[in-house]
């Protein structure tokens, strides 16, 4: 997977970049969305939030609601503030997808290759990068898992 995304980001031209993973699906608005949240709060990052589900037992493990939507702005070492990502979804910090970055935050950083959970490593690194983080507790993002055929079993 790492070589993908850093083949990805090698050849964007945009100002900013994305990844859905593509075992997994996304909201219809999931761009407009993180945009709009992005340019709202001049942040480099926004963070969606997801739904867990396992296919192998046709449930949700997470359901975000309606009920549960907030938004929450992080700038400077609140970024990287273990308290405020324990009290988030964790994946949704620590994960590549279900985000909006600004491209520039990747200039001298890559993916790592042939590392598991490599979006881990890179991840902590963006988020030092970035001086504001809008994260959203609006769902745009289906996590699946439980699925024979997916990466998130290995």
């Amino acid at each position: 997977m790492s070589a993908a995304r850093n083949t990805g980001i090698e050849l964007a031209t945009g100002d900013y970049i994305t990844f859905i993973d593509p075992d997994d699906w996304v909201t219809e608005n999931y761009v407009e969305t993180l945009y709009q949240q992005l340019k709202s709060y001049d942040a480099d990052i926004s963070i969606g939030t997801y739904n867990l589900y396992d296919e192998s037992k046709s449930s949700y493990l997470i359901k975000v609601t309606e009920e549960d939507y907030s938004e929450t702005l992080y700038e400077g070492r609140a970024i990287i503030d273990q308290d405020a990502i324990q009290e988030t979804k964790d994946m949704a910090w620590v994960c590549a997808m279900m985000k909006l970055y600004k491209r520039e935050l990747f200039e001298g950083l890559r993916f790592p290759i042939g590392r598991n959970v490599e979006d881990n490593f890179l991840m902590y690194k963006l988020l030092l990068k970035a001086s504001r983080v809008i994260h959203t507790e609006k769902c745009i993002y289906w996590y699946r898992v439980g699925r024979k055929d997916t990466l998130s079993q290995v």
